[in-house]
């Protein structure tokens, strides 16, 4: 009967839910574990392309500020890509963040 069969999925239900738990916890906090181990092998090199990309990048920006150069840019092409976040016939943050990406 319908009812019955309702019944017996939800009891089924039921039974899996009280199963996968103990196995879920358990396989959440493993995964915390690695998570935090990564993390704490990652921040080091983070922080050292962070200062990389700190120290270059006001070379960078003078690059396509500086007369005669050949990345000048145009200052409304410079308004520009401020006024689109940072894009704009070149990607900005692309640029800038290059140095956290290669450490």
């Amino acid at each position: 009967s319908n009812p019955e069969v309702r019944r017996k999925a939800r009891d089924a239900f039921v039974r899996c839910g009280k199963d996968l738990e103990p196995k879920l916890t358990s396989c959440g906090q493993t995964l915390q574990q690695m998570l935090v181990g990564h993390t704490q092998a990652l921040r080091p090199m983070l922080q050292a392309g962070a200062t990389s990309a700190a120290e270059s990048c006001m070379e960078y920006m003078k690059a396509l500020a500086q007369k005669g150069s050949p990345s000048r840019l145009h200052p409304m092409s410079y308004k520009a890509t401020c006024r689109r976040s940072g894009v704009w016939r070149q990607d900005w943050n692309q640029a800038l963040s290059e140095p956290i990406g290669r450490a």
